[in-house]
């Protein structure tokens, strides 16, 4: 049956209401990066320099938070044309 304009929603999920998917594999990494062995492993490669770069990068924004991308581009009347790329507050950890 095709759904039609200005019907009430029914079934399915609740608005707000996350994916079970979602919720499971943040359960999961929850659990193994809140683990003081796994921490005191990052904190060993750190120490060594030995940290992979986008870990690295990564921990950076969460403790700094990320900037502001800014790329110039020229128009096409040949003036500088500015685009700024925000990205959603939820994306910046």
């Amino acid at each position: 049956m095709p759904f039609h304009k200005g019907k009430a929603k029914t079934g399915g999920r609740t608005k707000g209401t996350r994916n079970k998917a979602t919720l499971e594999i943040k359960a999961f990494a929850l659990s193994i990066l809140t683990r003081p062995k796994y921490q005191a492993h990052i904190r060993r490669l750190a120490d060594h320099g030995k940290l992979p770069p986008h870990l690295e990068t990564l921990l950076y924004h969460y403790a700094w938070g990320k900037p502001k991308e800014v790329m110039e581009h020229t128009g096409k009347d040949g003036g500088p044309l500015t685009v700024q790329v925000y990205l959603p507050d939820n994306a910046r950890g």
